[in-house]
C-alpha cells in the first residue's frame, strides 16, 4: 500500500502574499489542523500554517513570516509502512503529499486510523499505549490561565477535572481558537535626551507603538470545554480495535483513558495507536 492510495486529495490551500485573517478564516470555517500555503504562479508549496502559529504570533499579520518553512512532507508514491515510522517519529500528525514539488495531497494520521487500523481486527488492550501521568487542568481554570499551561506543556488538548477530581470535559486549543480575539494596544515611549549631554534636544519626541495580543474572554474552563457527556471515552481494557473504531467514527485524535473504577487514568492518541503498524509481521 502506497501514501496516494488512502491520502485525502481535496484541501483547503492559501497563497503568499496572504493574511493571518485569512488563515484563521478557514481554521475556523472548516475546523483545520493545517493548511498548505503555496507560490500564486507556480503552485509550488512554500510552507504550512496551522494553530499553533497563529496563538504563538498574535502580533504578526504576515502569511509569509507566519508560516513554517519547514513542514514535514514525502513523496505520493513512498510506501505507508514508511509514511507511519515518519509520522511517529517526527510528531507531526499531517504530512504534505508530493509529486516531485508538486503538492497532491495530505496524509493524516485520521486516515491511518480509519482506512486503516480501524479495518484490522486487534483484539489486544489498548493500555501498552495510554500515556499516564496526564496532565489535567481544573475546570475553574481562567482561559488565559488555561492556554499558558496548554503552550508551556506543549500540548493542543488537556482533560478538565472537576472540583472532586473527576473527569469533566476535554479542552483543545479549537475551543480556545474560537474565543481568541486579538487586541490592539497603543502606548507612547519618550525618546527624549538627558541633560547630561551638550547635543540633548530640547522638546520631548514621542514613539507611538503598537502591540498586539491574544486575548481570551473571562471566563472559565468549564464555560467553553466540550463537556463528559459530549466526548467519547474508553476504559484501559479496551481493544485497540474498538479505539480505532471510535477515533475513526467520531474523527478523533485523542481519547481520555479511564480506569476500572470509572477514574481518569491518562490519554491514548492517535499517533501512538498507529505504531502497531510497525510490525514487521503486519502487512499493508
Amino acid at each position: 500500500m502506497l501514501v496516494k492510495d488512502i491520502m485525502r486529495t481535496e484541501f483547503q490551500k492559501l497563497y503568499v502574499p496572504g493574511s493571518r485573517d485569512s488563515a484563521l478564516e478557514l481554521i475556523k470555517k472548516y475546523n483545520l489542523k493545517l493548511i498548505p500555503i503555496l507560490k500564486k504562479d507556480t503552485e509550488k508549496l512554500l510552507g504550512t500554517v496551522s494553530p499553533i502559529e497563529l496563538i504563538k504570533n498574535p502580533d504578526e499579520e504576515d502569511l509569509a513570516i507566519l508560516m513554517n518553512r519547514n513542514p514535514i512532507t514525502i513523496q505520493q508514491d513512498t510506501d505507508i509502512k514508511e509514511a507511519i515510522k515518519l509520522i511517529t517519529d517526527t510528531k507531526n500528525r499531517i504530512i504534505v503529499v508530493l509529486d516531485g514539488e508538486q503538492i497532491v495531497g495530505l496524509l493524516t494520521v485520521h486516515l491511518i486510523i480509519k482506512k486503516i487500523l480501524a479495518k484490522k481486527n486487534f483484539k489486544d488492550p489498548i493500555k501498552p499505549f495510554v500515556k499516564t501521568g496526564t496532565i489535567s487542568i481544573w475546570d475553574g481554570t481562567p482561559l488565559q490561565v488555561a492556554l499558558y499551561i496548554m503552550q508551556i506543556s506543549n500540548i493542543t488538548v488537556i482533560p478538565c477535572i472537576d472540583d472532586s477530581g473527576n473527569l469533566s470535559g476535554i479542552l483543545s486549543y479549537e475551543e480556545l481558537m474560537k474565543e481568541s480575539e486579538v487586541i490592539v494596544e497603543e502606548y507612547a515611549s519618550s525618546l527624549s535626551a538627558t541633560e547630561d549631554y551638550e547635543w540633548s534636544w530640547g522638546t520631548a519626541d514621542t514613539l507611538l507603538i503598537t502591540k498586539k495580543e491574544l486575548q481570551l474572554p473571562d471566563k472559565q474552563v468549564k464555560d467553553v470545554m466540550v463537556k463528559k457527556g459530549q466526548i467519547q471515552v474508553v476504559n484501559e481494557l479496551s481493544t485497540i480495535h474498538d479505539c480505532a473504531n471510535k477515533m475513526g467514527k467520531f474523527l478523533l485524535d485523542q481519547l481520555p483513558v479511564m480506569n476500572v473504577n470509572d477514574k481518569l487514568l491518562g490519554m491514548i492518541y492517535d499517533i501512538d495507536l498507529i505504531k502497531v503498524l510497525l510490525n514487521p509481521d503486519f502487512k499493508l
